[in-house]
């Protein structure tokens, strides 16, 4: 008779990759100004091509002038994330990205910094999801596809991950991570501000 062995089975979770979610309260008092400045800022100054297809992303600018709406406001959000030490110094460029019908964002990550983030500010529905790719993606591809639903569920532990983008919300994540926007299927633009940041000072 087989024997049936009486197990004490744990599942803990080592080295995860965090994902800061913000979310805006009364954004709505803030979007149709970030509207008009994302055009304005696309009326006055040449874009450039990145990991964007079809769409137009600005030239990246250093984020430090309070009486700038944008700039206020992810000065505001980044020095208000509870997780960092409060004696880190942190310098941030942004850029705006306007997405119109049938453009997105090919996989990419962000170089030369340590977390990147985006802040959604006009997104209508059916305008492009973001999804994260794991970076264990290539190195454990099989152990990955053994695992049930009920396990890849509880661990996070998938090839890639979607979020669906929400206005007044943000979203940071390490620079390392690869990510890609879904191609817009809606009949407007998609806006975004996407930033850079690079922590200094940070007592290893």
């Amino acid at each position: 008779m087989k024997e049936t062995l009486n197990l004490n089975y744990n599942i803990e979770e080592l080295f995860s990759v965090p994902i800061h979610y913000i979310k805006l309260n009364d954004f709505e008092k803030k979007r149709d100004l970030l509207i008009e400045y994302a055009y304005n800022l696309k009326n006055k100054c040449e874009g450039r091509n990145a990991s964007n297809y079809g769409g137009w992303q600005s030239q990246p600018f250093e984020i430090h002038n309070h009486d700038d709406i944008l700039h206020d406001l992810l000065i505001n959000i980044i020095s208000n994330i509870p997780s960092f030490k409060k004696n880190i110094d942190i310098k941030c460029d942004a850029w705006v990205n306007i997405n119109p019908v049938e453009s997105y964002n090919a996989k990419h990550c962000h170089p030369n910094c340590d977390i990147a983030g985006v802040l959604w500010i006009k997104i209508p529905k059916n305008s492009g999801d973001i999804t994260f790719i794991s970076p264990y993606d290539f190195l454990s591809f099989t152990e990955m596809h053994s695992y049930n639903e009920e396990f890849k569920k509880k661990t996070n532990y998938y090839h890639n991950y979607t979020y669906p983008p929400q206005e007044g919300a943000v979203v940071m994540f390490p620079a390392h991570l690869q990510h890609k926007v879904d191609k817009n299927e809606s009949d407007q633009d998609r806006i975004s501000v996407s930033f850079n940041i690079k922590l200094m000072n940070v007592d290893c």
